[in-house]
């Protein structure tokens, strides 16, 4: 067996996105997926410029600190991950699960791609306390800055396009 055969066998892989969940397939070395190897093997350079988070199957996110491993998914392979240029972090709730983020805003569609849904058969609204819930399209963006709890909830997407409800 030569050496490009065992460091293959080494290595595991895992996606990597943006915060828009466009995720390409990254090798990492197996015995050591910590946030500092999945960033290296992503690209990114200045590794105290940038933050990531575990994308669990089944739903939420967890900052991983850059020292740390990964925590085990045993819902599903490879494992997931969204990197975001920054530091910051913000909380919501979808559909009853915390997430954590590393931008102060995110899009309907991915929303949608969070909670395991198809965004062209589902709707996602932000919960207001007051007044009617928003609508949030695929293509539009919610903020996470905003003062209180930030909630989303997702239903399937209705239309009467044609005298009838789908």
């Amino acid at each position: 067996m030569d050496k490009k055969e065992v460091d293959v066998k080494s290595q595991t892989s895992v996606r990597v996105g943006n915060n828009q969940l466009e995720l390409k397939d990254v090798r990492v070395p197996a015995d050591e997926v910590t946030g500092k190897e999945i960033l290296l093997a992503y690209g990114v350079e200045d590794l105290d410029k940038y933050s990531i988070y575990q994308w669990l199957h089944g739903g939420p996110t967890v900052r991983l600190n850059i020292e740390d491993d990964a925590k085990p998914d045993d819902g599903g392979s490879p494992w997931r991950f969204v990197v975001f240029k920054g530091l910051v972090e913000f909380e919501f709730e979808l559909d009853g699960s915390r997430f954590e983020w590393g931008a102060d805003r995110i899009s309907g569609k991915v929303l949608k791609l969070l909670a395991g849904l198809d965004p062209a058969m589902y709707a996602v609204w932000r919960e207001r306390e007051k007044g009617e819930d928003d609508e949030i399209e695929n293509n539009d963006w919610s903020r996470l800055d905003e003062a209180g709890p930030v909630v989303f909830f997702t239903g399937r997407q209705e239309t009467t396009e044609g005298g009838s409800t789908i």
